[in-house]
Parts: C-alpha cells; sequence; structure tokens
C-alpha cells in the first residue's frame, strides 16, 4: 500500500547525510492492551447440567454479529443439538473471566487469534489435543493449530486480511501495481473529495510493507533492529501513499463512511467493511480485488490474518464434549463454511466451500489470496514494535521528521521491545 512516487518507485532513495535529529517526544501510541500473564486464577463454578451448552461469540469488530449467531444456532438445531449462544465483547469476556463470574461461565468461545492467546493468560483454555482440520484445507491453518498445539481449540475460519476495494460507478479497474497505485486519479472518473480512503497511522500496515521488503527474514529476534535502507524505503513509500489520503488524519469510521458516500474511490481494507459496504450496495457498487503488487519489492503485499476458533473453557462440561464437537464438525463443512463466506466475509478453513461460491462477487478475491496467507500472533514483541512504529510514523507522515530520520528513532526505541520477551 506504499509506494514512492518520485523514487522510480522501486528504487531505494540515495542516502544522504542527516544532521543528527532530536525525536520529538512520541505521540501516545495506541497500543494493544495486552493482560498480563500474571492473571488471578479461573476457577467459576461449572454450569449445571440443566444448562444448555452455551457458546458466547467474542464480538471483535462493530459489525452485527446475528448471522454468526444464527448460523451457530441453526446448525445446532439442525443436529438437535440445544445451545444458547450469546455475545460479549472481548474486554467484556477477559473481565468476566478474571473475576471468575460463575453466571457467565461458557462451554466454548468463538474468538480471534488475539482472543485465544488473551485467554490462554488467563489460564481459561481447556488443554488437550487441538480439533481436526478438514481434509482439504487452507495450508495457513496448518501453522495456527500447530502454533496451539497444546489446547483443544477448533479452527473455522480467519479474518482481518487486506484487499483492494473500489467503487467501480467511479474507476473502471484498479491498479495492479502501487507504481500505478500513486497515479490513482488518472483512474477515476467524477468528482472526489480524496483519492484513497483510510486512517493514518497505522504500524500494522507499516509492518506489512517491511515484510514484503523482507524484513521476516531481517527480525528474525527480539533484539533485532530494522535494516535501514529496507525500513527507508518502506517509510518512503508510506510516506507517499499518505498523500492519496485526507490531508488531515481520520478514524477508521470517516474512512468507511467517505468511501460510502462517493467522497473516495479506493480503499484497502477487509472483512469487516466489506461487510459494512455491500449494506449499501443498491448505492455503492463495489469490487473487491487483490492487493497491488508492491513495486518496491516486486512481491504482493501480505497481511497476516487473525485465525477465528472455537476455545473450549476450562471449565466446560465433559458430558458436553460430544454435542460441541459435533457442533464444530459441521460448522467446519463445506456448505456451512461458505456461509461463513457469504455472511461474515470470512476466509474458510475448508477448500471445499468453494464449491458453492461461484456465483460469490468477493469470492475470487479471497481464492486467490488464501493459499499465501499468514497467521498473525500477538506476542509481548510484535506488540511492542506496532506501538514503536505507531509512536514515530506520525511525525513522518506529518512531514515533522524526515524519513531517514524516523528509521533511525524507530531503530533507537526498538531496544526496549527485547525486553519484553
Amino acid at each position: 500500500m506504499w509506494l514512492s512516487a518520485c523514487t522510480a518507485l522501486g528504487v531505494a532513495p540515495t542516502p544522504t547525510t542527516v544532521p543528527p535529529t532530536e525525536v520529538p517526544s512520541p505521540v501516545p501510541a495506541t497500543a494493544t492492551p495486552v493482560v498480563e500473564p500474571t492473571a488471578v486464577p479461573f476457577t467459576p463454578t461449572p454450569l449445571p447440567q440443566a444448562y444448555p451448552l452455551h457458546i458466547q461469540v467474542i464480538r471483535s469488530d462493530t459489525n452485527d454479529p446475528a448471522p454468526l449467531v444464527a448460523l451457530i444456532e441453526r446448525n445446532a438445531a439442525m443436529l438437535g443439538i440445544p445451545v444458547l449462544v450469546s455475545v460479549r465483547s472481548p474486554d467484556g469476556v477477559y473481565g468476566v473471566v478474571q473475576a471468575g463470574i460463575a453466571t457467565e461461565s461458557v462451554d466454548a468461545w468463538i474468538g480471534s487469534e488475539y482472543d485465544l492467546q488473551q485467554l490462554q493468560f488467563l489460564n481459561a483454555v481447556q488443554p488437550g489435543q487441538p480439533g481436526t482440520l478438514p481434509a482439504n484445507h487452507v495450508p495457513l491453518f496448518t501453522e495456527a493449530v500447530q502454533y496451539h498445539a497444546t489446547y483443544a481449540v477448533t479452527a473455522l475460519a480467519a479474518r482481518n486480511y487486506l484487499v483492494a476495494v473500489y467503487n467501480t460507478e467511479l474507476m473502471d479497474q484498479a491498479p495492479t501495481t502501487t507504481a500505478e497505485l500513486m497515479n490513482l486519479g488518472a483512474y477515476v472518473q467524477g468528482r472526489i473529495s480524496y483519492r484513497m480512503a483510510f486512517s493514518w497511522p497505522e504500524g500494522r500496515w507499516f509492518a506489512v510493507l517491511l515484510d514484503s521488503m523482507g524484513a521476516t527474514q531481517t527480525l528474525t529476534s527480539s533484539a533485532s533492529l530494522l535494516d535501514e535502507e529496507s525500513a527507508v524505503v518502506a517509510l518512503q513509500s508510506l510516506t507517499d501513499l499518505r498523500t492519496l489520503g485526507p490531508r488531515d488524519a481520520t478514524t477508521y469510521a470517516d474512512a468507511t463512511t467517505d468511501m460510502i458516500w462517493w467522497r473516495a474511490p479506493y480503499s484497502w481494507d477487509g472483512d469487516a467493511a466489506i461487510r459494512r459496504y455491500e449494506v449499501y450496495s443498491d448505492t455503492m457498487t463495489m469490487a473487491v480485488e487483490p492487493l497491488p503488487l508492491y513495486t518496491a519489492s516486486g512481491q504482493a503485499l501480505r497481511a497476516p490474518v487473525d485465525v477465528v476458533y472455537a476455545i473450549p473453557s476450562v471449565t466446560a462440561r465433559p458430558e458436553y464434549a460430544g454435542d460441541l464437537q459435533k457442533l464444530l464438525t459441521q460448522l467446519q463443512s463445506p456448505l456451512v463454511q461458505a456461509e461463513l463466506v457469504r455472511t461474515m466475509r470470512w476466509i474458510p478453513v475448508n477448500l471445499d466451500a468453494q464449491n458453492s461460491l461461484q456465483d460469490d462477487a468477493v469470492w475470487p478475491a479471497l481464492a486467490a489470496i488464501q493459499g499465501s496467507l499468514t497467521a498473525q500472533h500477538y506476542d509481548a514483541v510484535t506488540i511492542c514494535r506496532w506501538d514503536v512504529y505507531e509512536s514515530i510514523l506520525p511525525f513522518v507522515l506529518l512531514r515533522d521528521m524526515s524519513v531517514r530520520a524516523g528509521v533511525e528513532a524507530i531503530n533507537q526505541k526498538l531496544t526496549q521491545c527485547a525486553e519484553a520477551r
């Protein structure tokens, strides 16, 4: 998503001598909350036998979770399994678990990778062998399940990917490279406020650029620093792409609203935004494609994704284990997985779902990227790196600091991440 418009888009800028720059006091980073491993043990009273199988959906965004709840309830009914499906926010779930409130006990949660890791910190996840994967499954789930090999979790889908989304009434086609993206105005027909909708800054997007430049090979330990020349190219790309957006930083809600109201023709986003845009399909004609190639590296841009798991609780009642397994097997079946794609816009764990998605407008873009995706993990070092990026990025993106000085400042602060292990 980020490429230099004035350096032949792909050639690192010629190093220049920059006087030592005093790093401004960083703006407060929007830190991803991390639950400390020293949590209060989770020992609530188990649910009584009369209580039905209780599955709690951890609501991870502002989109309506009703389609997922309905899907679980409908498939449980087909199997003759009485089920209670509730919804709670992530912080609500973590707080209830940490407090050990017995009346809120669940047999299993449906949550993302981040939710799983926080519940592990709280000692709330049932140990054991992970649930089986479908015989024909997307490769990224193999690594994801192996990462949690000592927990009885079941992978259901993946979300939080990045794809290109554009309004076909304003653009006939999307750029195929980030070099073309910098000339986005040539593709646009009609009056718009700005060319690309997104919310800045975003340390994770910077990380995607770095990964495309080979950072996954060089950032091999908590003490690793950014390769300066590659980081300069990536940060220059991010700075140039910033010029496609609004003059002032926007919130995520502002960015999606601008797309809906035709103030911007193009964006990079994922499942949550696609679902929101589809609500307005009568007035906004939307197309979805894989992200363009990053011209500086010649590689496709691929954001790591969050796997969605069924997460059995340590207080799950053993007499319901069979019903839970039957339901999870059903949720991994091809027809149900296809419904997850249509209603939630998630990437299915079961490749056989594609047989029922031939007429789906979004599926071709998801099918094109699913084989090359990797799973995101939320260890302390990763979160520390994101926070460091986000503490420096505003200064560079708003032109208060040069790109090279920004990279130097980031490397100065990254030393603290070695202490996060």
